[in-house]
């Protein structure tokens, strides 16, 4: 939970970039119509500093994390994974360790998404026909 509201703080503090930078754009934006080559550059220019500031952002984020670890004792922390109650599978041994694990064929896993795919894109449909 630290960890989340260290990248919070974080976030917050390099939003304050982009968002001085914004004023200006949103200004030009309205003083000038679309269209205008003067916006086009000014949004091109804008998307460009997006972009190297997200680079940026993440890179410095990766270090702050790091540091975030070594200060609050993580650096060797590795959270054991529980399997969840709920799995379905039978148990075979694995071909990696040969441990005993719980398996769940891939034929079984793509037909269970083949449906649910079938059913997402059937409810998207029904919606665009409820609006058109």
């Amino acid at each position: 939970i630290a960890m989340y509201f260290g990248y919070l703080s974080y976030y917050t503090i390099m939003l304050i970039v982009p968002a001085v930078i914004g004023i200006p754009v949103f200004t030009i934006q309205t003083v000038y119509t679309n269209g205008e080559k003067v916006t086009d550059i000014v949004n091109i220019i804008f998307c460009v500093f997006m972009v190297i500031w997200t680079i940026v952002f993440y890179e410095y984020w990766k270090r702050k994390e790091v540091g975030y670890s070594v200060t609050w004792g993580q650096t060797d922390f590795e959270e054991d994974e529980v399997e969840r109650a709920d799995y379905k599978g039978i148990f075979r041994r694995s071909p990696v360790n040969d441990k005993r694990e719980k398996y769940f064929s891939s034929y079984k896993r793509f037909i269970r998404i083949i449906v649910s795919l079938s059913i997402t894109l059937f409810m998207i449909a029904c919606v665009i026909a409820t609006i058109y």
